[in-house]
């Protein structure tokens, strides 16, 4: 099973909090920050750690996506591309959880899936699924 490093806006936590207790039932090898990061500890290392021994990197794009120059997101995103370069088969997936949010342009040429529309959720959600089994 593949580790799936969860990169997501700390504000929008209870958002993406919904996805990853789904993707958990479901059985996904996670790597949530909530879960691995305790007080005390040196969470920049640690989340360069996870991004490391991740086969997977799930960016969460939500509204305050737009705006994130200098924010520990767009550090682990720098990371998951770095890695992607040198790396072919690591996979990148930007989960669009608002219709109105667009992919950051350094993310663009990967194929993003969209979990936040109606009829097509569901469809969408298993195709994730079957990708991160």
């Amino acid at each position: 099973m593949s580790k799936v490093f969860v990169s997501y806006r700390y504000v929008d936590r209870l958002k993406v909090e919904q996805y990853v207790k789904r993707l958990k039932a479901d059985q996904i090898n996670l790597w949530f920050d909530q879960e691995f990061i305790s007080i005390g500890d040196d969470w920049k290392m640690l989340i360069s750690k996870a991004i490391a021994e991740s086969e997977i990197f799930l960016l969460f794009l939500t509204e305050s996506m737009i705006d994130l120059k200098g924010s520990q997101t767009d550090d682990e995103m720098g990371l998951a591309l770095k890695k992607a370069k040198i790396d072919s088969s690591y996979k990148v997936l930007p989960v669009r959880i608002n219709p109105r949010v667009p992919v950051p342009r350094k993310f663009r040429k990967y194929a993003a899936v969209d979990l936040s529309r109606g009829h097509r959720k569901e469809r969408n959600y298993q195709r994730l699924l079957k990708l991160l089994k």
